[in-house]
């Protein structure tokens, strides 16, 4: 008896190694091999460079920065700064600040550098991506293969690789799969568990991009009615069996995202953006998009004709499903009554559809040029039915969701494919290569870590007195507030510019009224009335000519640092 226990113990034992290995260890591994050859030689400069091409990677690195600054140097909640528009206190609660890897920072940085744990948080958001739709995928589809393949159609789309060079809170896309897993089950089967733990994904969702956060909100509306419509009933979770369960989700969601959303909305009901975000004409996708590889693709140069003459950012429009994807779309929507076993795959189709269309934006645009005949697209009706979304305007940015769900549909195409005859395994053999060949990314931007020597000495000079960088000619431009957001987190003293997501109005004032008495190089009522102590310059302007009780601290042959004093 002892025995049979002992052998049917190490059965289960087994079987549990077996299953850890098949569903945890093996995507993820799948995956981090896949980022290493497809970003191949990145992973050799992991400490000595940045996965960044500079701009807005600096204001991540930042973001990282200052909430570890704030919790563990000045004992704050890091919502607000003095940091940047030195001296006013600026909320950064409209910022796009992937605050839940910035609090992981704070015990990472204990045994990493700043740019290796923002390399690593790199690494994590695509082998994260991919895990999550993996098991997402394999939920519904019920196949290991093409659950596999779907996580590697999320996690390395083109639209990874675009915002791959500097957007991380616009790759780190791990938890949307996972809500949308957990509320499904959570519909299907509402217990208090699952309101809370469903809940709680949703505010790692909101902690990560609040542009995710609100698509997830629309994914998840539209699975709660289409459970309506199955069950056939408008108040079949008014049932007196499921009120605790989805009060356990409400009031888990009012706890944490509730709060912040408030709070957001409240402050810009107070203090409104200075330009009401972007325009949604330069953030849209364009119709052959959908299909056309862009300046992101391996061979970019064979369509360099088309992405070349797409409106607005590259980076944001240059973004495309593939058609060996759209070709399993619609195969598998022709198989549908021999593949679907419930109506959940419908579901799949109508929010790849709605968001498809609402990717497109207000105005219709065909190899990047407005279509206007068409005077309105449904973006504009979503605008005034919910008008805080013209915070972000970057309807483009909704393509991410059309390839997650592409994505489960896929793993339920390839099972098909792959379960039948001959010919249909060949098929899927070859749309898999293509598929291959159409994700292939370009090359990783990535920059060398180097600190210059100024900035060292800045950081040991004393107190924590306001800095003024005027060694470049680029006060006004994006680019030096950014690298300047960079240096600081090595200097770590307040600057007097800076660069955050949404700046509003009173901000964007204050910050003119700095820059003209820097302009005016009215250097004396800076120290005096605003705070500065210390100037940066390039080596040839002379501050001490003008200024002669202003003490000059540092040269090389490139920059200056003058001393205004305590």
């Amino acid at each position: 008896m002892i025995n049979f226990v002992q052998i049917h113990l190490n059965n289960v034992k087994n079987c549990l190694h077996y299953v850890l290995f098949k569903m945890f260890f093996l995507p993820i591994f799948l995956y981090f091999i896949i980022f290493l050859i497809f970003t191949y030689p990145l992973i050799f400069q992991f400490s000595s460079h940045l996965f960044t091409e500079g701009g807005d990677g600096y204001v991540y690195i930042w973001n990282i920065w200052w909430i570890n600054e704030a919790v563990t140097q000045f004992h704050q909640v890091p919502w607000n700064t003095t940091y940047l528009f030195f001296p006013y206190d600026t909320s950064l609660l409209n910022h796009d600040y992937l605050l839940l890897f910035g609090f992981l920072g704070i015990f990472f940085l204990k045994f990493l550098t700043l740019s290796e744990y923002y390399n690593l948080l790199v690494i994590f958001s695509f082998v994260g991506s991919g895990f999550t739709l993996f098991l997402l995928a394999n939920y519904f589809s019920k196949s290991y293969i093409g659950s596999l393949i779907g996580g590697f159609i999320f996690a390395f789309s083109s639209y990874s690789f675009a915002h791959g060079v500097g957007h991380l809170s616009l790759i780190s896309l791990e938890f949307i799969p996972l809500f949308i897993l957990c509320w499904y089950i959570f519909l299907k089967k509402p217990s208090v568990k699952m309101g809370i733990i469903s809940g709680i994904v949703l505010f790692a969702v909101f902690l990560c991009n609040y542009y995710y956060f609100f698509y997830c909100f629309v994914i998840g509306l539209i699975m709660f009615i289409g459970f309506i419509i199955q069950k056939k009933s408008i108040f079949i979770y008014l049932k007196k069996q499921y009120l605790l369960a989805f009060a356990s989700f409400i009031i888990a969601v009012l706890l944490t995202s509730g709060y912040y959303v408030l709070s957001m909305l409240l402050l810009i009901k107070s203090d409104p953006s200075k330009d009401g975000g972007h325009l949604p004409q330069g953030f849209s996708l364009d119709l052959f998009s959908f299909i056309i590889p862009g300046a992101f693709w391996r061979f970019n140069n064979l369509t360099e004709s088309y992405w070349s003459n797409l409106r607005g950012n590259i980076v944001e429009s240059s973004v495309y499903l593939g058609f060996s994807i759209l070709i399993i779309l619609i195969y598998v929507w022709i198989k549908r009554k021999e593949l679907f076993n419930g109506k959940i795959w419908y579901w799949w189709y109508f929010i790849i559809i709605f968001f498809a269309v609402m990717s497109i934006g207000p105005t219709l645009h065909i190899f990047g040029n407005e279509i206007t005949f068409i005077t309105e697209l449904p973006y504009a009706w979503l605008e005034r039915i919910f008008p805080p979304i013209k915070l972000g305007g970057t309807p483009v940015r909704m393509m991410i969701i059309v390839t997650l769900g592409a994505s489960v549909i896929c793993a339920l195409g390839f099972k098909h494919l792959f379960r039948k005859s001959v010919k249909t395994k060949i098929v899927g053999i070859l749309l898999l290569f293509i598929l291959l060949i159409e994700y292939l990314p370009k090359k990783m931007p990535s920059i060398k870590v180097v600190i210059p020597e100024h900035f060292k000495y800045l950081k040991s000079l004393p107190g924590k007195s306001g800095v003024i960088d005027i060694s470049e000619n680029k006060m006004t431009g994006d680019r030096f507030f950014l690298i300047n957001m960079y240096y600081q987190t090595m200097h770590e003293k307040p600057i007097a510019t800076g660069l955050i997501s949404r700046i509003s109005k009173n901000v964007f004032d204050k910050k003119q009224e700095i820059l003209r008495l820097i302009d005016r190089k009215d250097f004396y009522i800076l120290h005096k009335d605003y705070n500065f102590r210390y100037i940066i310059t390039d080596e040839k302007t002379d501050i001490k000519s003008k200024h002669p009780t202003i003490k000059e601290v540092y040269k090389d042959n490139k920059y200056k640092i003058y001393d205004m004093g305590k």
